[in-house]
Order: C-alpha cells, then structure tokens, then sequence
C-alpha cells in the first residue's frame, strides 16, 4: 500500500504477462508521450464533443438506412445501439517491455466504456473468419506446431524470424484500408453488407480518442492497441507483406508463418537480406531481424536437424519469473496444472524434453504452495489430452458463476443437466458449459489511479 501514497515511482502492468514493474514517474510519463507522439494528436474538448455529436449521428443513420434496407437484423440493430448515450473517451496507458534491453513500452487503448465498442465486437464477428483465408496465418503455438512444422526443409534452407517495430500505431491507415477494403469485399458474398461492415471499420477507425493527464488525444493514424479488432485487422492487412515476400523471393522462400507480427521464414536467402526487402514493401511498416538457424518463435525454440525436419521444444522466457496465484487463493486451478502439463507434451517434439519440462513446472507449483500428489493425479487423467488432434471446429455457451471452493464442476454441470431442456430453448444449437468469474485483481484497483493522476500531481 506504500507505493498508493509514493511521489515519484508507480507500479505498472508489464507486457507478454511478466507481472508488475516498479518504475519512475518521470520514465513513465516520457515513455506515454513517445507512444502518443506516433500516430495520435492532441484535441481540445469542445472538438472532442463536437466530433462526438457528428460521428453518432453519422453511425445512427447508418444503421437505420442498412437496418430498414434488411441488411442487418432486428438483433443486430438492438446489439449495436445501446452505447449511444455514452461519452467517455477511452484511458491511455503502456505495459512495460522488461524482456527488451533496454526496457520499453506498449501503448494501449482501453475503450472498454466508449459508445463504438459494440461496432468494434460487430467487425470482429465478420472480420475474424476471412483469416481461415489467408494460408500464412496462424493463431496459436499449437496451431503452428500442428500443421505448419511437419515440412522436409529443401537444402539450403533456414528457418529466419523477424518482427515488426510497432506495427499498430506505425502503420499508414490509408495505405491498410486501400488493402483490407477491397480483401474485404472479395470474401464477404453479400456486397450490401460488405459495404455496411467497410463503412463502420472506417467510423471505428475514426472515432478513438484517449485521455491522458486531462489531456485528450485522437488516435490519427495506425491501429488503435487495445481495440478488440486490432489483431484481425493486423493479420488481413499484413497478408499482402506474405504475398510480397512469396512473390518476390520464388523458390528461395519455402514457408511462410506469422502471427501477427511475428514472422517465421524458411528461407534460403540470409537474414539482412529478407529483411531489406521486407522493409520495402512499404515505408510505415518496418521489420527487425531478430534470428535464424536456432530461433524462437512464440513459446517455442525452432530448429532444423540433419534430417531436413524441423525439432522443436518449449521456449521459457528468461525474464518470466513464473510467480502463480499461490494455491491457498481462492481460485479454480485445475485449468493452470492441466493446461500446464498439456503445454510441457505438446510444445516439445521429443519425450525426453517433455518430461524435463515437466518437472520444472512441477518445481514451480511447489514453490507456490500446491500439491504434487494432485498434480499428478490431474496429470494421469487428463495425459490423453496432450496427444488429441487441435480442432477449431465447434461451439459453446458459458454459464459464469462467482468461484467458490465449496462448489465442484460436477455439482453445476449436474444442475446445468436439471434444466437441460430449459437451455436449449435459449441456446438450442450450442452446449452449455460451466464456466467461474472470480473478484478484480487487487492491483488493478489500487493502482488505477496512476493513469490519470500522476501527471497532475507534479511527479517527475
């Protein structure tokens, strides 16, 4: 509680997941003014309001002319218009990157109480399947592993990863929408609604303003980090870079994989050299070489053997202390134990790997306070579900209930049994599955205050 009273030092969230940083005031606030010196301008509030009032207006209209044209429905109308009457702007804050050297930041939008926020999950729901579309893009380590590692690498070949240097904010708007609007219609069969869903892109796009300080800014250029489409919006956008690179490169490019803007490359050319001509295809969006031969790709470490195959095994970031809610919390952890040992089978190519991950993790739950005789027992249950095939496919619905050591996931599932023919009135084509919320980390509330507060206070 000393730091909530503390002049010149705050607490901040850091990125990839690494817990909180204790940095100084005068770090943080230059560090925020850098992120909104790219991409973002500062506004007044009459304009902020004025600008509000138009683009409402404008989004109304548009919803009514598609809605009365039967483009969208009933449902979909009602989903998109509640948020009308709000007026707050979204908070502007970074997450620290302690794994760089030096360290440094990631901007994010929370928007999260902005009135466009129905419209951004509205473009998501369109926009995210297009990706099945796009051979070069992966979402997940499991995915990659599954089905884009099982290739006999040409001679001559190596595996070579870039990243993209702050691709949202960087990124030239108009030259991504030039891209994306037209992929967009190309996929969408319907062209009225294609137009409907282009149209309030463009609005979404348009309308992020952040507040830092009491100082308000509207996000100009790039794509807002914190906007729930961003990633889609990313990967469609990028995905012309794959095809610059395929096309470019020939034979000499083997395989191509990105997640977002993480890129893996088997390539015969060397790695300043894909990187030159990654950075040619357009002058907003640069990339940094960051390895080849043995890389690190997402959580896990890439390499090719003698066989031509390629072996991989679980990357554990150096930084990462690994430092669990300790068992005593009040929390569900069957889901940390289990998905943790599935990670430890699945993301090494080798037993023997595995099983030397395994008891890491195992030293890392003891540490925390958990019981290894459980651990074991949850292991040996669920060991089949390491080896099952990853499928996209399928649905559900999730009934969210308070957590609660007293209540087992069989005593709800029963309940949830009871009523069975009740939930399938309301949700008749996708099962209903158990699912627990639990209380607000202690840390978001204590600390929040930071983002508004600090500069006003005189610190740094």
């Amino acid at each position: 509680m000393a730091f909530q009273h503390a002049t010149e030092i705050a607490m901040v969230d850091c990125d990839k997941g690494l817990g909180e940083a204790v940095v100084s005031k005068e770090w943080l606030r230059n560090q925020v003014h850098r992120q909104l010196a790219q991409g973002y301008v500062q506004c007044s509030s009459n304009a902020y309001f004025a600008g509000l009032s138009e683009s409402r207006a404008g989004v109304l209209a548009l919803v009514e002319f598609f809605f009365h044209s039967q483009v969208i429905t009933t449902d979909l109308r009602r989903f998109l218009r509640p948020r009308f009457c709000q007026k707050a702007a979204g908070t502007f804050r970074i997450l620290v990157k302690v794994h760089k050297e030096p360290p440094g930041s990631r901007p994010v939008c929370n928007l999260r109480q902005t009135w466009f926020i129905p419209f951004a999950s509205f473009l998501v729901e369109q926009l995210a399947p297009l990706q099945q579309h796009i051979p070069t893009v992966i979402l997940s380590t499991d995915e990659l592993l599954e089905k884009r590692c099982h290739v006999k690498c040409r001679e001559g070949m190596q595996l070579i990863t870039l990243e993209a240097i702050n691709l949202y904010p960087s990124s030239c708007r108009t030259h991504m929408l030039s891209l994306i609007v037209p992929f967009i219609r190309a996929r969408i069969a319907c062209q009225q609604l294609a137009t409907f869903v282009t149209k309030v892109l463009e609005i979404v796009l348009s309308v992020v303003f952040v507040e830092f300080g009491g100082v308000l800014y509207k996000a100009e250029e790039g794509i807002p980090t914190g906007l729930s489409v961003a990633g889609v919006l990313a990967n469609l956008y990028l995905s012309h870079s794959d095809c610059f690179l395929q096309s470019s490169c020939g034979s000499e490019l083997q395989v191509v994989v990105r997640y977002i803007d993480d890129l893996l490359l088997l390539c015969a050319k060397k790695g300043e050299e894909i990187q030159s001509l990654a950075n040619s295809w357009h002058s907003s969006v640069r990339f940094d070489f960051s390895g080849s031969c043995d890389v690190q790709f997402l959580n896990v470490s890439l390499t090719i053997e003698k066989n031509r195959t390629i072996h991989w095994s679980m990357f554990c970031k150096p930084k990462n202390l690994y430092l669990y809610i300790p068992a005593a919390s009040n929390h569900c952890f069957l889901s940390l134990q289990i998905g943790g040992a599935v990670k430890c089978f699945r993301r090494n190519k080798s037993s023997k790997e595995a099983s030397k991950h395994i008891e890491v993790f195992k030293s890392r739950l003891k540490d925390r306070g958990f019981s290894l005789k459980l651990f074991e027992c949850l292991r040996t249950k669920f060991s089949l579900r390491a080896k099952s095939e990853i499928s996209r496919e399928g649905g559900s619905v999730l009934l969210k209930a308070p957590y609660n050591k007293n209540i087992s996931t069989k005593w709800f599932q029963k309940q949830l049994q009871r009523h069975l023919a009740l939930l399938q009135q309301v949700v008749p084509s996708c099962p209903v599955r158990p699912c627990w919320s639990v209380r607000k980390r202690l840390f978001r509330s204590r600390y929040r205050g930071i983002w508004k507060t600090f500069e006003g206070k005189g610190c740094g």
